[in-house]
């Protein structure tokens, strides 16, 4: 019995072994087995044929970036004896891992200057105050960008340098006043990431209409891609991220942006609030480099952080997904109006910021949400508010706006569940809007600046849209906006999605005060983009304003919807006379103006003046999609879904 068929134990042993090995290597010809999946996915880069890693002294290509680490250690200008290595003076002072390239990889990746003690002989404990970097004449020294992790983006950066130095300029020439994320003059092609240098190129190529700006954009995602695991991102690469954002925020009618964008969205958020960007005081302080103060590293963050939150209103607003940003959880300080002002010389700018109230640096930005529209506190931030105060706000509530239209009663007869609230919210955020609106007309006069004056400022035309869009929200039927989701998703060659359900009506919608109240947002939507398209469709304004299209789609579906179910006009059928108003150029005091938001009495005039407009009724329903689609033709998605949605009213299903 002994002697049965029982293994030797040392067979066992092998047969363990062997099995352990699980993961093997796909790659034909080669059968290697490996015990963790990250040895077989190191090894599999040796398999790679493309070899992206080059030295830059022989020009030796390696598959993996250690492996060309080894390699450059051994060029005689590069060996260094490992006793006589000393950390540069940053690393010293921050207490982390340097290396012994020169720039080291921590500055590289800080954008700071990197400063050793000559020679690098230097002892552990000498003040290296003033130092400076001590060149290598033996060799040319490597670009600050050419990192191994970056080498596509530090290639194309420095591939032109003429080049990326002109895109730069149109950067803060054309984008920076719209969208003034990065301090001015901080950014350099020497010294900053090359993600952050491409992220820049890329917004300026798509602004300049060149068409290398799609791949570009491509390769910064999947850079972005990689990094989203880092638990502290530098400050400079969250700069990129945000301006990687708002690149598909404008290009998000792009087939499968809007995913991307998303991703993109909810990395950054996450990094941010990691990082404490929303809550500065209490996050990590990113070091200054030798040309800034604390001061401006400050406004720095402040701009990153103010410059997500209105990204997320943005998004959020375009396609009717929840926001991830709570105006609770913004406890950074008020933002200068210098962040946001281009100041020609920095004696102008100290001159801004003495003249600012003292309490803008001590009040929280969720505490200056609550004292406009809750009880104010006794050492409230008095009036007057800056535009860009308001601004935020706005973009700030749009997260409870978004809750409590999801809240609201919908139109579709068979939900499960017709509320999901026990209350409509809704009229609880009109009162809101409706008093950050009238604070913003007491202290900046904005509406009559922008009719009656000129047509503001860059930031002006965002501001009012996104008021009227979120007010549209307040005051048409959820339904709607699955419309607009659907604009992005729209492909003229494709089919438009059927109806689940044939039952929607905006019959019982279109009787109501909060219809009215709808379409005249819509006027005010269709005059404000009247307005901006008389700049020219070439106009940097214009294209850096990513709600302009879809604020014309939303008013073109509440307009006509409201339209159709209008019966025919007197003026239509040849009946007795009906008054007009108008929705476009009337004072909000107007007399009738007021009757008909309250009772319905008269008819809407559909255009600046009585003679060059017409009613609004179902029997100008032609007359009215023809007049939206003269502005919605630049966008063929847009154009293609208001089609579809005519169509559907034709079919009765709305």
């Amino acid at each position: 019995m002994s002697q049965s068929g029982t293994a030797p134990p040392q067979d066992s042993t092998a047969e363990s072994s062997t099995t352990s090995k699980r993961f093997e290597c796909t790659y034909p010809d080669c059968k290697k087995l490996f015990r963790r999946k990250e040895h077989l996915t190191r090894h599999l880069k040796s398999h790679d044929t493309q070899l992206q890693y080059a030295c830059h002294i022989c020009g030796r290509r390696y598959a993996r970036s250690d492996v060309l680490k080894r390699h450059v250690e051994f060029h005689p200008q590069h060996f260094r004896s490992k006793r006589n290595f000393v950390a540069c003076a940053r690393c010293r002072e921050d207490k982390i891992k340097c290396d012994e390239d020169n720039p080291c990889k921590p500055c590289r990746r800080r954008g700071l200057e990197c400063a050793r003690a000559n020679g690098g002989e230097s002892n552990m404990g000498a003040d290296t105050t003033g130092l400076e970097p001590s060149p290598d004449l033996s060799s040319p020294p490597p670009s600050p960008m050419h990192m191994p992790e970056e080498s596509r983006l530090g290639e194309y950066v420095i591939r032109d340098p003429a080049a990326t130095q002109r895109r730069l300029n149109v950067y803060y020439t054309e984008i920076h006043p719209i969208w003034p994320i990065l301090q001015p003059c901080t950014v350099t092609t020497s010294g900053s990431p090359s993600l952050l240098i491409a992220s820049i190129v890329m917004l300026a190529s798509w602004l300049e209409g060149d068409q290398d700006h799609l791949e570009l954009f491509h390769s910064v995602s999947d850079e972005i891609a990689e990094r989203q695991l880092d638990p502290n991102p530098p400050l400079p690469i969250l700069q990129a991220m945000a301006l990687c954002l708002l690149y598909s925020t404008c290009c998000l009618a792009t087939e499968g942006m809007v995913l991307k964008a998303w991703r993109i969205h909810n990395t950054l958020v996450t990094a941010c609030r990691f990082t404490g960007i929303f809550a500065s005081q209490k996050g990590i302080l990113y070091a200054p480099s030798h040309v800034h103060t604390e001061e401006e590293d400050e406004e720095e963050r402040h701009r990153l952080a103010f410059a997500v939150l209105r990204l997320d209103a943005y998004l959020t607003a375009l396609i009717d997904f929840p926001p991830l940003i709570r105006y609770q959880e913004l406890s950074m300080p008020l933002s200068q109006s210098t962040c946001w002002v281009n100041v020609g010389s920095e004696e102008e700018r100290r001159k801004l910021l003495d003249d600012e109230p003292a309490l803008r640096k001590k009040t929280a930005f969720s505490f200056r949400v609550h004292d406009l529209f809750g009880t104010p506190r006794s050492n409230a931030l008095a009036s007057p508010w800056t535009e860009m105060d308001y601004h935020f706000v706005l973009c700030a509530i749009q997260s409870g706006t978004w809750e409590a239209c999801h809240q609201a009663l919908r139109t579709v007869s068979d939900d499960i569940h017709c509320r999901t609230h026990p209350h409509d919210l809704r009229h609880i955020w009109r009162e809101y809007l409706s008093t950050w609106m009238s604070g913003l007309e007491n202290d900046c006069q904005l509406r009559k600046k922008y009719f009656t004056v000129s047509r503001g400022d860059d930031i002006t035309p965002q501001t009012l849209l996104l008021w009227h869009m979120t007010a549209l929200k307040l005051h048409a039927p959820p339904d709607l906006w699955d419309l607009q989701r659907r604009y992005y998703n729209f492909r003229p060659s494709s089919t438009p999605p059927k109806q689940q359900n044939p039952q929607h009506s905006l019959r019982s919608w279109q009787v109501s005060k909060i219809a009215r109240m709808a379409v005249w947002h819509s006027a005010q939507i269709a005059r404000i983009v009247s307005s901006e398209f008389e700049l020219g469709a070439t106009s940097t304004r214009l294209r850096l304003n990513p709600l302009l299209i879809p604020a014309v789609l939303m008013s073109a579906i509440v307009v006509c919807g409201y339209a159709y179910h209008t019966p025919g006009c007197p003026l239509c059928t040849g009946c007795a006379p009906v008054d007009l108003v108008l929705v476009f150029a009337t004072t909000d005091d107007c007399e009738r103006l007021q009757s008909w938001l309250d009772e319905g009495t008269g008819l809407v005039n559909w255009g600046l003046h009585v003679f060059t407009g017409f009613p609004v009724c179902q029997c100008r329903l032609f007359h009215l999609s023809e007049w939206f689609r003269e502005f919605l033709v630049r966008d063929e998605q847009a154009d293609a879904a208001l089609m579809s949605f005519l169509e559907e009213l034709k079919a009765g299903l709305w």
